[in-house]
Parts: C-alpha cells; sequence; structure tokens
C-alpha cells in the first residue's frame, strides 16, 4: 500500500471514528455539524465525488492517444454517472428531490461491484477482458476489508437518522481510493502503454 494510499485511509478513518464518538458523547453535535443538513459529511462526500469525476476525465485525457474508443467510453461514462449522481446527491441534500435509490439496492450493487465483479473478474477470462476493455476500476482485497470496517463504524455509531450518511460519506472515498489504486491498475497505467 502507497504512503498516499494510507493516508487516504487514516483521513476516512479519523472522520469516520469522530462520527462513531459524537454519536454518542454529543448527538447534538453530531446531527447538527456533523452529519445533519449542510454539514461536514455532506460536503466531504460531494468532494469525493468531484474527485472522482475529475481523476476519470483525467485519465481519459492522458490515455485518448493510447487505448480502444471502448476505454475511453467507460472513462468518460463513469464521469458521467457520477456527475449525475452528484447532481441528484445534492439535490436530495438541499431538499430539491427526495431519496432516488433505496438504501437497500445501493448496498446490493455495492456487494456486487465490491465483491461479485472482482472474483468473475480473477475467475473469468472474457469478464477481465470487459472490465479492462470498458476501463472499469476493480477494488483490492484490503478495499473490501475496509468497507466491512466501515459497516461496523456504521451499526457502532449511535441509531438516529442521520447515521446512513456517515456510510455513504466512507463508501464515496473508498470508491475514489479504488478509482486511484484498483486491482487493474496495469490498464489504468500510462509505463506499461507500447509507444
Amino acid at each position: 500500500m502507497k504512503l498516499a494510499e494510507k493516508i487516504g485511509f487514516l483521513f476516512i478513518f479519523v472522520i469516520i471514528g469522530l462520527g462513531v464518538w459524537f454519536s454518542h458523547a454529543n448527538l447534538e453535535a453530531y446531527q447538527s455539524w456533523y452529519a445533519g443538513p449542510h454539514g461536514l459529511l455532506e460536503w466531504l462526500t460531494l468532494a469525493s465525488i468531484l474527485s472522482c469525476i475529475i481523476a476519470s476525465l483525467y485519465r481519459a485525457s492522458i490515455l485518448a492517444p493510447f487505448r480502444k474508443t471502448s476505454f475511453l467510453i467507460g472513462l468518460y461514462s463513469s464521469a458521467a454517472i457520477l456527475l449525475l449522481f452528484g447532481a441528484l446527491e445534492g439535490s436530495r441534500r438541499w431538499g430539491l428531490v427526495d431519496d432516488f435509490l433505496p438504501g437497500w439496492s445501493v448496498a446490493t450493487l455495492f456487494f456486487l461491484y465490491l465483491v461479485v465483479l472482482p472474483l468473475c473478474y480473477l475467475k473469468f477470462l472474457k469478464t477481465r477482458k470487459r472490465v479492462d476493455d470498458w476501463a472499469i476500476p476493480l477494488p483490492r482485497i484490503y478495499h473490501i476489508w475496509f468497507y466491512v470496517l466501515l459497516l461496523i463504524a456504521h451499526w457502532s455509531t449511535s441509531a438516529n437518522e442521520f447515521r446512513p450518511e456517515q456510510l455513504q460519506f466512507g463508501a464515496c472515498w473508498l470508491f475514489f481510493m479504488v478509482l486511484m489504486e484498483p486491482l487493474n491498475r496495469v490498464v489504468f497505467s500510462r509505463t506499461t502503454i507500447e509507444r
């Protein structure tokens, strides 16, 4: 694990740990400036989505001369989906729209992405080719363990209406970490390109 990753995980755990502590020691602070509307978690979650969009567009720009059209379409599609998600999430937080996806559906999709897709990638050659051709970043084993720790922190947090915001913050930053150092990092690297 690189130093930047260690710093990133430390940042996420400090914020999550702060939330767990506040939820038990100072619920008012947790529900106001930490996890409440327009609180710390809200802004940091939107920052993670913006970071993912910028990273996808940057990769597309530097790899455009060297990769297939499908690869670039995958990167631009990721940026577009993240932009849509960020816009909907921002609108939801400002009270312009209601929740657009139930929590169980998001959890199911995240499980498929974190566990099922990487297993298929490692086992089936066709899946590996499609994933690499369409620039889908896959989590490493420590990313999966990190999500398990996020779930533990989620259930350790005092139950209240804002607890899901904490899990969403961690999951969004986890996706950014996966994007930066995916299991299939080699296909996103300029050093592997034949010039």
